[in-house]
């Protein structure tokens, strides 16, 4: 399984840019984990951002199984997320797995998940994956990706992909229902139950790594 983190890259033009951008240089070159696009990193840029990670796993990882893609302040219980998958490998074919439902478009002005009729014109979303963390097989990279350039698209990554995979008639959803899939906040106790946790801090996300996964 691969799994992709999302982050925020400072972008624009900015004194601390240069340095920045020479820092990132250095990581990539030193752990080769860095995936850098030439667009702003910007809230409405999501699904711009994922169809392009989409189109370079395609090229580049076509013999790996799972994709999960992951936001930054969430912990992944590596562990437990591949007992999810390896326990049936028929279970998931072709499809997202994560914390799914369906949802009615928001039109309200000033929220940041506003979309307005103008770029999506239906009343609801097709089920989708919330975009904290979901799963992607193989063969469904493929699919999402025949119709990426031809329908209507939201800025919202996670709605889009479900979007897609509604338009592909062969992309399936699984919902694994909260809180098992996902949750929030940070629990001192061992190891949690939950296979993803949300909106941590970073050293949560340290404590847990080494309570969980360097156990071994």
């Amino acid at each position: 399984m691969l799994i992709l983190h999302t982050y925020n890259i400072i972008s624009g033009e900015c004194q601390s840019c240069n340095k920045s951008q020479n820092l990132l240089q250095k990581e990539t070159i030193q752990y080769r984990d860095i995936l850098q696009f030439d667009f702003i990193d910007d809230y409405k840029n999501l699904t711009l951002k994922t169809l392009v990670t989409l189109n370079w796993l395609h090229s580049m990882c076509p013999n790996v199984q799972y994709y999960l893609k992951s936001d930054d302040d969430m912990f992944i219980y590596v562990e437990r997320v591949l007992d999810l998958l390896y326990a049936d490998n028929s279970r998931f074919q072709n499809g997202i797995i994560g914390a799914c439902q369906k949802m009615s478009v928001i039109r309200r002005t000033g929220s940041k998940y506003r979309v307005p009729k103008e770029i999506y014109p239906s009343k609801s979303y097709p089920t989708f994956c919330f975009g904290t963390a979901y799963v992607l097989t193989n063969n469904s990279i493929r699919d999402l990706l025949q119709n990426a350039s031809t329908i209507s698209l939201t800025p919202l990554e996670d709605t889009s992909l479900g979007i897609l995979a509604k338009a592909s008639g062969t992309v399936k959803i699984y919902n694994i229902k909260r809180p098992k899939w996902r949750t929030q906040g940070y629990s001192h106790r061992k190891c949690p139950s939950e296979y993803t946790i949300h909106k941590l801090k970073p050293h949560q996300i340290e404590n847990y790594w080494k309570r969980c996964i360097l156990k071994h």
